[in-house]
């Protein structure tokens, strides 16, 4: 038994260890010191939202470099295979790997992106998006709207018509939600969900529910 439990330990600090490398930089391609949800999934596919909202200890929707060092960020990390750098997803948008998307590139990986969106996303006016400003918030919610959803119309939740959803309109079409999942979403926090907070990324929460 006690071999058993050396050997347990061993495999288990050998396969932390070969994870370890995985840092805030290998997931944060804006370079501003921290990792979105939007940004986790380019580098590590596979990973929901239950395992970044874990990681997140201080539920800012962001992970620094100290909670994705973490112990317990490591271990759900090292249960997804990470892409390297060239695989990644922002790859197939700036497609010339120079770290900047051009109009060109962005009206090729999302065709029904509108020259105002991108000119909007654009903020100092430079004619070329930085992977800063790819992955902005407003950036991300613009591009959610050029990619078929998977998640049920607002609309058919909204009873009263108001064209936001409480927490119990929500309830209708996701039975499992919860108020940590309602909080996540309402991006502005004014207690209701418009049309956009569930386009957003964070909106993923409600995968299977």
């Amino acid at each position: 038994m006690r071999h058993l439990l050396l050997t347990t330990a061993t495999i288990f600090a050998a396969t932390t260890a070969a994870h370890a490398a995985m840092t805030l930089q290998d997931l944060d391609i804006s370079g501003d010191g921290f990792a979105t949800y939007a940004e986790v999934k380019n580098a590590v596919p596979r990973m929901d939202m239950v395992d970044f909202k874990a990681m997140d200890s201080n539920g800012d929707m962001r992970l620094s470099s100290e909670e994705v060092s973490a112990s317990n960020a490591q271990v759900r990390l090292s249960q997804h295979a990470a892409l390297p750098a060239d695989s990644q997803a922002i790859r197939t948008v700036d497609t010339d790997g120079d770290n900047f998307i051009t109009w060109e590139e962005m009206s090729r990986a999302y065709p029904t992106m509108t020259q105002v969106n991108f000119q909007s996303a654009d903020q100092n006016n430079d004619g070329r998006l930085s992977y800063g400003e790819y992955y902005d918030e407003k950036t991300q919610i613009a591009i959610a709207q050029c990619v078929p959803s998977t998640f049920r119309d607002l609309a058919s939740m909204d009873g009263d018509g108001d064209k936001f959803l409480t927490m119990d309109e929500l309830k209708v079409g996701y039975p499992k939600a919860t108020a940590s999942d309602f909080n996540t979403i309402d991006l502005n926090s004014d207690n209701r969900i418009s049309a956009l907070e569930l386009l957003a990324p964070t909106a993923q929460c409600l995968e299977g529910k």
